[in-house]
């Protein structure tokens, strides 16, 4: 088989943006307790207050990266981005790209798998699968795509996306991007531990479509143990299993305390199923 191509931050920031953007950079949201006429499956329920919470959570990291601002919309079922659960989805989660005229409905399936603990619980705790697929899910929303041109097929659930036949270049992995439908050791990292926040390529592409955040956290910072950063998933007695982003060295680590003065690329111009 061919050797895949070797892609630089910004090279893959052109795969993964979608071309469907927000224009205004304060984006709605919302957690509506009824069904949005306009959803395309059955078995709504609204989120429970732990999904609401990391649904935050989720908008806060993108936030922290990107000059975009999340705010609560009055109205519930007109709010640009509106999460909820729905049991029939035959996937995990679903979102589409950025629609000024509708909104974007951010679907997750509570009884899927990637969803549910070993127990068969609602799995809404850092490192988990679950999370990692809200971050995708958002991504889409905020305007980011798959870096291939691959998705999930509902009608052949058993016929998934393959890195060595549907990844375009060598970096389309989870060591790189959530937007990613292939594990990180494929591009030799070593681990299969879920991302809790977004990655090296999220991080620059939606960067390059909004602009950077230059006010999160401007002082030095303390991230892992006796964490300052203010979010959960940088305190490792709170995130025992982290994933990180290095952005000083550029690669991917696990657990242990960073401690580095602000460093931010800046730069602006301006679904799915997992």
């Amino acid at each position: 088989m061919p050797k895949k191509p070797s892609y630089s931050a910004a090279e893959a920031a052109e795969q993964l943006d979608s071309g469907y953007h927000w224009w205004d950079p304060v984006i709605t949201y919302s957690f509506p307790l009824s069904h949005p006429a306009d959803s395309e499956w059955g078995g709504f329920s609204a989120l429970t207050t732990d999904q609401v919470q990391m649904a935050e959570m989720v908008l806060a990291l993108w936030s922290d990266v990107a000059d975009i601002t999340f705010v609560p919309a009055d109205d519930s079922q007109s709010a640009e981005l509106r999460f909820f659960n729905v049991s029939e989805l035959p996937a995990g989660g679903q979102a589409s790209f950025p629609d000024e005229a509708n909104g974007v409905n951010v679907h997750i399936n509570p009884t899927h798998a990637s969803n549910l603990t070993e127990e068969g619980e609602l799995d809404t705790s850092l490192g988990s699968r679950a999370l990692q697929l809200l971050l995708h899910e958002v991504g889409h929303a905020l305007g980011l795509s798959h870096p291939g041109a691959y998705d999930f097929d509902p009608d052949n659930p058993d016929d998934a996306p393959n890195y060595y036949q549907d990844a375009e270049y060598y970096e389309d992995s989870k060591q790189y991007t959530v937007m990613s439908y292939f594990d990180a050791v494929y591009t030799d990292a070593q681990h299969y531990a879920y991302a809790s926040t977004p990655l090296l390529h999220d991080i620059y592409a939606i960067q390059q479509i909004y602009g950077a955040n230059m006010s999160t956290r401007e002082g030095d910072t303390v991230y892992g143990y006796n964490s300052t950063a203010d979010r959960d998933v940088f305190d490792f007695t709170i995130n025992t299993s982290p994933v990180i982003c290095d952005l000083g060295r550029r690669r991917h680590r696990h657990a242990r305390s960073v401690r580095r003065r602000d460093r931010r690329p800046a730069g602006s111009r301006n679904g799915r199923l997992q």
